[in-house]
């Protein structure tokens, strides 16, 4: 990805379950940004959280650890992995 650009990504949260969840978007640094936060997602519902890549310098970037927790008994936490480089 070129340097001083940004490139943007959505992942869509959605609610399988038969009830409401209580959701946590966890943070990333810089050169990453998500629309971190806490929201209720009712039961059939998708939510869509940004992440950002936007890379200041060449090469690649230390990966990073998005959390994503909720209070699903079966599913309490996801993580992925945000990693890029710059050009």
């Amino acid at each position: 990805m070129k340097v001083n650009s940004t490139k943007t990504k959505k992942l869509k949260i959605k609610n399988k379950g038969k009830g409401g969840l209580q959701v946590i978007i966890g943070t990333l640094d810089p050169p990453f940004a998500v629309t971190s936060g806490t929201f209720n997602l009712p039961k059939g519902k998708t939510q869509n959280v940004t992440v950002k890549f936007n890379p200041t310098a060449k090469g690649a970037t230390t990966p990073q650890t998005l959390t994503i927790t909720s209070d699903d008994p079966k599913h309490p936490s996801h993580n992925l992995t945000a990693s890029g480089s710059g050009k």
